[in-house]
């Protein structure tokens, strides 16, 4: 997920420079990262096989780290674009926001514009606003929206990176654009981290986004918790059809849980339209060393493929995704 249409705007949102409140009171890439263990040699290399592989890196240890670096890289664009922007004066500035442009990029046939707003004493909303150039601002639509409740320092002042808030990305308005990337839907995030050294969590939930490897418009779902020197857990949810049938979607969720050591564990689940039934429901359970090889696979829906022993592995039992 990319937010392509609005990262040209960057260049172009730009006076002279900041550094006050307004600027301060945003999320930046730090706030809402998702962070999972990862090899610093060249283990993960290997592409993710379609099932576990004894002594071989954990398939669904490698599902995990590629769909956080999906979520990464869709929350860095827009994060970076803003942090990028926020580097320049506002246009206007007040004692309750600021504003940065209209601004168009000579080459560009869009216009942007970004409004930071102080609802009350540590709550900021803020939105990037986009238009065809050729447009009235009567057409600029809302194509990120957010608010933010910052971490404050003892002199009262937002401390850059640090709170909590939400915001959501509008492919839908931004695909109205001249200039866009194709995406559609909408992805609401929420995410809190207050501090260095406090738990982080970010839950986003995607609407009718395009799958484009299908071309199917699907519902996924993410949730995620890092715990201060304790590692963490991460759950994703997605509603896609799967098995060729009369039934429609099916649900396919997976929790995978580690520690500070990297070792974890990861549980997945397919359930509802054509799954055969009984049992309705298909499983697949594998854990992972510190180093991220496979050492316990159970597949209920083949156990030809099964090896280890649970007993090797870091949690027990089984936790499937409640998403």
């Amino acid at each position: 997920m990319k937010l392509a249409t609005v990262v040209a705007a960057v260049a172009f949102l730009a006076a002279c420079g900041s550094n006050s409140e307004f600027k301060n009171s945003l999320p930046n890439t730090d706030t809402v990262k998702v962070k999972v263990p990862q090899a610093s040699g060249q283990a993960l290399q290997t592409q993710t096989q379609t099932q576990g592989l004894l002594g071989q890196t954990a398939a669904l240890y490698q599902f995990t780290v590629d769909v956080s670096g999906m979520l990464n890289g869709a929350t860095a664009n827009l994060l970076n674009m803003i942090q990028t922007v926020t580097t320049y004066p506002p246009t206007s500035e007040t004692t309750n926001g600021a504003v940065w442009g209209p601004f168009t990029d000579p080459l560009s046939p869009n216009t942007y514009k970004l409004t930071v707003t102080k609802t009350a004493p540590g709550t900021y909303t803020y939105e990037l606003d986009g238009k065809p150039k050729t447009q009235p601002d009567s057409a600029f639509l809302a194509l990120v929206t957010g608010q933010s409740e910052p971490t404050a320092d003892g002199h009262g002042e937002p401390v850059p990176g640090f709170g909590s808030g939400s915001f959501t990305l509008n492919w839908d308005n931004a695909h109205t654009l001249p200039q866009n990337d194709g995406n559609v839907g909408t992805a609401a995030f929420q995410y809190s981290h207050p501090g260095p050294s406090a738990d982080a969590t970010v839950d986003i939930t995607f609407t009718n986004v395009l799958d484009k490897s299908s071309g199917q418009l699907i519902n996924a779902k993410y949730a995620y918790l890092a715990t201060a020197a304790n590692g963490g857990k991460f759950q994703f949810s997605e509603d896609k059809d799967v098995i060729t049938g009369p039934n429609g979607a099916e649900h396919w969720t997976v929790e995978s849980r580690w520690e500070q050591s990297g070792a974890g564990r990861a549980d997945a689940k397919l359930t509802g339209g054509d799954v055969p039934n009984p049992p309705g429901q298909a499983t697949a359970n594998e854990c992972w060393d510190t180093n991220f090889l496979s050492i316990y696979l159970n597949a209920s829906y083949d156990p030809t493929l099964d090896y280890g022993q649970e007993s090797v592995c870091a949690f027990i039992p089984a936790e499937y995704s409640s998403l």
